[in-house]
């Protein structure tokens, strides 16, 4: 069941799902956590809706949220939702990049991912594009990919044990979309992890056996995105389907959408897709 919305002339699709249904695929950041907890608080909302796989129910987007709602006792949750093997829906890679790492940091990742340096950085892009390498180490004045013969989910638990490498070195770490990769070589000093790209396979495999990515692995890009729906959490944590749905079509039917264009602003944040932000009429 969902409550289809068109704003010119693209569908939105609005669904109240039980909250046990919908299945993350990323970690979380227990400070952004802790924040999104807090402002549900505050507020009594969930402001955004959640993005999902329609058939599948996978979180394609939102696991903060998804967490936060099960950390406050909602039964169900707000959530927009898509074909997501369909063409229309894109899937990127965060990549992590680091900035004037220490030689004892570089000696242990060198060990862990067991990399041996490259001719230069777009050559060791192009071999884990072709699939000769799992991961790469990019920077303008040396660049690394890995020996190690490992699968897909191999990768992503090694990018794991590099985010607590770093955490214990107190290196900084920063994202960065996979289509800006070459902005940032700039200086000698930049290191930019580069690992294989998922498939959308992979990211259904791991949230229907109930594994999580690093956080910031996937990015995804959707026909559209809803924002600030502004849900009633009372409703999400005591009341029924029924009554959440009836709720939606009040909230639906009560607002003005505006759509807003590609690589827009919005809240702080930067979004590739267009964005239909739901304003309420007063």
């Amino acid at each position: 069941m969902a409550l289809e919305v068109s704003v010119d002339g693209l569908r939105i699709e609005l669904s109240i799902i039980p909250l046990e249904k919908v299945k993350p695929h990323e970690a979380t950041i227990p400070k952004i956590l802790d924040s999104i907890i807090a402002d549900m608080e505050r507020t009594n909302l969930q402001r955004d809706p959640i993005l999902i796989d329609k058939k599948t129910h996978a979180a394609l987007d939102g696991m903060h949220r998804r967490a936060a709602l099960a950390e406050l006792g909602a039964r169900f949750s707000l959530c927009s939702q898509y074909d997501y093997l369909d063409d229309s829906v894109k899937l990127e890679r965060w990549l992590r990049y680091f900035i004037a790492p220490s030689e004892k940091f570089l000696s242990e990742l060198t060990s862990l991912l067991r990399l041996r340096e490259y001719s230069g950085f777009e050559e060791a892009v192009r071999a884990v594009d072709r699939g000769q390498s799992r991961i790469a180490l990019l920077s303008a004045g040396e660049s690394f990919v890995s020996n190690r013969g490992w699968n897909v989910p191999q990768v992503y638990e090694a990018v794991g044990q590099i985010d607590k490498l770093c955490h214990e070195y107190r290196i900084e770490l920063d994202y960065t979309p996979e289509s800006s990769k070459f902005d940032l070589f700039t200086s000698e000093s930049v290191y930019l992890l580069y690992p294989e790209k998922l498939s959308k396979k992979d990211v259904l495999e791991v949230a229907s056996e109930g594994r999580v990515l690093p956080c910031k692995t996937t990015r995804h890009v959707v026909p559209v995105r809803p924002m600030g729906v502004y849900f009633p959490l009372d409703l999400l944590k005591g009341s029924s389907e029924t009554a959440c749905y009836r709720e939606l079509e009040n909230i639906v039917s009560s607002s003005k959408i505006d759509l807003e264009k590609r690589e827009v602003w919005y809240e702080g944040r930067r979004y590739s897709e267009p964005l239909a932000i739901f304003r309420r009429n007063r």
